[in-house]
């Protein structure tokens, strides 16, 4: 996005050093908030994370502003979301993932005329750009060393 001349911003438990990318701590959500026109969830689904795309979160957005959840369903409180709409204070929202899968025929979330829904592609793995992780990682399991881009237990991602 930064290379396509977005202004980048993104918010994590701790600050990234990644260039063109402004980072804020988990401590500065509000903050992080205020400036994101376009909400971009990508967050681990932990129970800290649970539910946090909601209306207080929403309230902290600029009005008008978008919201894409390409993490995980239960990130978002549904009924949250249809008030922001409803409101103003989110434009659009486009969905890749819900707490039920497949959405239910009847969730209102079908009908509404400021949603987007994809189905649950947001990232497809292109087997050329693991193969060499894997391999890595193969090497250094044979050779008794740490694997690399491993899951953290405690953190749960």
């Amino acid at each position: 996005l930064a290379s396509n001349g977005f202004k980048v911003s993104g918010w994590s438990n701790a600050r990234k050093e990644i260039e063109n990318i402004e980072s804020y701590t988990k401590k500065e959500l509000k903050l992080f908030l205020n400036k994101a026109k376009i909400l971009i969830c990508l967050l681990p689904l932990t129970e800290e994370t649970k539910g946090i795309l909601n209306i207080d979160l929403f309230e902290e957005l600029p009005d008008q502003s978008c919201l894409i959840n390409v993490a995980r369903g239960a990130h978002l409180k549904e009924n949250d979301l249809k008030l922001a709409l409803e409101s103003g204070k989110l434009k659009t929202a486009f969905l890749d993932v819900f707490d039920v899968e497949p959405l239910p025929k009847d969730s209102w979330i079908w009908q509404h005329k400021s949603i987007q829904i994809t189905p649950h592609i947001a990232s497809v793995t292109n087997p050329a750009s693991v193969v060499n992780q894997l391999a890595e990682n193969y090497l250094r399991f044979k050779d008794n060393k740490e694997l690399k881009f491993k899951v953290d237990l405690n953190k749960l991602y």
